[in-house]
């Protein structure tokens, strides 16, 4: 079993020993056994400065470590930090988690914890529902996800950042759902920039709702991988869906620079099958490879994805999720960072010569639109790198909670439009004025029958 706790080195004959001794007379020496050879020092919050989210700066000996370890040896000599409560707290509410199942660990009545091979501090763990949950060791493989991953990472399972996040997915659900159902009732939305914004909002919907699958504690084993691969694999549809919507906004405008813009509907439909090839052809490839390298076996393990491992829904494997999910997602939007500032050198200069001023307000507005949630979702990326490098609780509450509404983002941009209004108002009002003008026509058609009685009845009687 990859070793994932907060480990205080032990010699494995000799803790397998005790371990068969019973653990209620046997911890104090056990602890004994550990430090007998250390050199003892006193760790404070002033002592250190985090390091990211895993490592710690200890600034006597000009040394970075793992923020989980409690020993360092410097000049051959083993050196045992006792650290501070405030310092525990610190590290513990800092530090990507993992999930320890109630067959895994037990408790010692000094109150520390032993997992497998490795006796944890009191303080450097939480009991949450039978389990237990402890700091991670940044090792670069086999770990659960950390605060970089799309919108779960692991503070604790009560935590604002969990909450919100599920709250938030929650409602992008609900808004992807209304878009997609305002698309199919809208005949005006039907056109190719619709279609390429309802497959953005299908594959956001089915990734988002396969996150909130993921986040249900009884959906453990098999359900848990397979939840975690088609959140891959429609997450990355989405941002290539995101990727062609900014291509075709250049391309539009391109060809207006040089010939009508309008083509025939058979070439529209043409255009989105060969647009939905790749937006969901290339995902399905690229986890198809990351999910075939996962349950291959003589395939190192640094490049296996680990869907589902301790019942973490998503790739808990650093630098598996970079190669075949943080890498593509990233290169997408420079990519469409490219098209947007190509397809504004192409308004500003005012090119579009050949095609009328209705084609070029339209035009104009899918870029704006198409930039702003551009934009909406390279910032969220961007604030999730910040948080990252710089660890601040503060910015990852706002990655949490933009990333979990882009849903919303497409809703209010898209759905919540004048077209769409219109096309409400119009259905609502459509029975409503055929009926008045029925009325007038009848009433004044009675009113005719009635003057042309009158008459003729003056008539006969003079």
């Amino acid at each position: 079993m990859q070793n994932a706790g907060n480990p205080v080195s032990v010699q494995p004959s000799t803790l397998m020993e005790d371990r068969t001794i019973s653990l209620g007379t046997n911890n104090e020496n056990l602890t004994k056994q550990e430090t007998s050879d250390c050199k003892h020092e006193y760790l404070d919050v002033d002592d250190v400065n985090m390091v990211g989210i895993n490592k710690l700066y200890i600034l006597a000996y000009n040394i970075t470590v793992q923020s989980v370890s409690s020993r360092i040896t410097v000049d051959n000599v083993t050196i045992c930090f006792n650290r501070s409560t405030e310092l525990k707290k610190k590290i513990f509410s800092l530090c990507s988690k993992w999930m320890y199942d109630e067959d895994e660990f037990s408790i010692l009545d000094n109150n520390s914890a032993l997992v497998y091979n490795d006796l944890l501090e009191p303080g450097t763990f939480k009991l949450h529902k039978g389990r237990l949950l402890t700091c991670t060791i940044d090792n670069g493989e086999d770990v659960p996800p950390s605060s970089a991953d799309i919108a779960i990472h692991v503070s604790s399972f009560d935590s604002p950042n969990i909450v919100m996040g599920k709250v938030g997915t929650s409602i992008s659900v609900i808004a992807l759902t209304a878009h997609l159902i305002t698309f199919c009732l809208v005949p005006s939305l039907r056109n190719l920039p619709g279609y390429n914004l309802a497959s953005l909002s299908l594959a956001f919907l089915i990734g988002y709702s396969f996150v909130l699958i993921g986040q249900i504690p009884e959906v453990r084993g098999l359900f848990c991988s397979v939840s975690a691969i088609l959140q891959q694999n429609f997450l990355l549809a989405a941002f290539f869906c995101m990727n062609v919507m900014a291509f075709d906004v250049w391309r539009t405008l391109k060809m207006a620079t040089t010939k009508l813009a309008t083509s025939s509907h058979n070439k529209k439909r043409t255009q989105f099958i060969f647009y939905s090839i790749y937006s969901w052809g290339m995902p399905l490839i690229i986890t198809t490879i990351s999910v075939v390298l996962d349950y291959t076996e003589d395939v190192p393990t640094w490049i296996k994805p680990g869907y589902g491992k301790k019942d973490t829904c998503w790739i808990t494997s650093i630098m598996a999720k970079t190669i075949f999910f943080s890498i593509p997602a990233f290169s997408l939007f420079l990519a469409n960072g490219v098209f947007f500032i190509m397809s504004a050198f192409i308004i500003k200069n005012n090119t579009m010569k050949s095609v009328s001023d209705q084609q070029k307000q339209t035009a104009r507005l899918n870029f704006v639109l198409y930039v702003r949630l551009g934009l909406m979702m390279g910032v969220t990326w961007l604030i999730g790198i910040i948080a990252t490098i710089s660890n601040s609780n503060g910015l990852w509450l706002i990655f949490d909670l933009l990333n979990s509404l882009q849903g919303l983002f497409v809703f209010l941009l898209f759905t919540c439009s004048r077209k769409v209004f219109k096309h409400i108002r119009e259905r609502v009002s459509l029975r409503t004025p055929k009926s008045s003008t029925f009325d007038n026509k009848t009433l004044s058609s009675t009113d005719k029958q009635v003057t042309n009685s009158t008459v003729v009845s003056t008539q006969e009687n003079s």
